[in-house]
C-alpha cells in the first residue's frame, strides 16, 4: 500500500504503508482470511485517516495472495465508504503475480479429473477471490480509480498461466482501465528483482503522481 503525495512544484514525495497481519511477524493472533481482510480494511483507513487527502494519492499493492487481499479491502472499502473525499484519493491498484482464486488454483494445478485435489474446493477455508472482489469494484464504479496494472511473473513457478489474463478480462468487461504486463523470466517472487519489473511499477506510480489531485 503506497500513498504518494503529488507536489508539481518539488516533485512527488512517496510513502509505503507494509501491513504486518494478525499471526505474521510481531502481530499477535491467529490468521485468517475475514481476519486479514479486517487488517488490511484497518490499515486502509489509518492511511485515509493520516494523510492530506487534498494533496495525496493512494495506490493499493498486494502480491500473490496478497493481490485477494487488496481487492477485497478495496472493494469492501468502495461499498462501505461513505466520504467520497475518501474513495477519490484511492487512484490506482497493482496486482503483482495474483490469481483469480483459491478454486481456480486447485482446478489449474490438477487437471487430471482422476486426482482427488482438485475435488476439495468445498473444504477450503479461504477462497480470495480476486476475481469477485474486482467484479464488486467495477460495480461500485470508482471515480478515483485511474489504473490497474497487472505484472505476470513469464516464469511463474506457483499460478499458472492465463490466470493474470483472466483478471484483466474482468476489469475490462467491467470498465477499469487495466493493463497487463508480463515479465519474461521472473518466477513467481522475482517481479521486483527484475529491471523490468521494477521500470514498469516505477513508471506507473510516476504517471499516477503526475495526475493533479481533485
Amino acid at each position: 500500500m503506497l500513498a504518494p503525495s503529488s507536489q508539481e512544484e518539488k516533485g512527488s514525495d512517496f510513502s509505503v504503508v507494509a501491513v504486518s497481519y494478525r499471526g505474521f511477524w510481531t502481530s499477535r493472533g491467529r490468521p485468517s482470511e475475514r481476519g486479514i481482510i479486517l487488517d488490511a480494511q484497518a490499515a486502509l483507513q489509518w492511511v485515509l485517516g493520516k494523510y492530506d487527502l487534498s494533496n495525496t494519492k493512494i495506490v493499493i499493492w498486494g502480491q500473490s495472495i496478497g493481490a485477494g487481499v487488496a481487492t477485497t479491502a478495496l472493494a469492501n472499502l468502495l461499498e462501505t465508504e461513505t466520504d467520497g473525499r475518501k474513495l477519490t484519493a484511492i487512484s490506482g491498484l497493482v496486482l503483482e503475480t495474483p490469481f483469480v482464486d483459491l478454486r481456480s488454483m486447485l482446478v489449474a494445478l490438477y487437471p487430471q479429473r482422476f486426482l482427488p485435489y482438485r475435488y476439495l474446493c468445498p473444504f477450503l477455508r479461504s477462497t480470495w477471490d480476486s476475481n469477485g472482489a474486482l467484479q464488486r469494484v467495477a460495480a461500485a464504479k470508482p471515480t478515483g480509480l485511474q489504473k490497474i496494472l497487472i505484472l505476470q511473473a513469464g516464469s511463474d513457478e506457483i499460478v499458472p498461466d492465463g490466470q493474470a489474463e483472466l483478471l484483466r478480462h474482468v476489469c475490462t468487461e467491467g470498465g477499469l482501465d487495466a493493463e497487463l504486463k508480463v515479465i519474461e523470466g521472473a518466477l513467481h517472487t522475482e517481479i521486483m528483482a527484475k529491471h523490468e519489473g521494477r521500470k514498469m511499477i516505477a513508471e506507473f506510480l510516476k504517471n499516477i503522481s503526475k495526475e493533479r489531485c481533485t
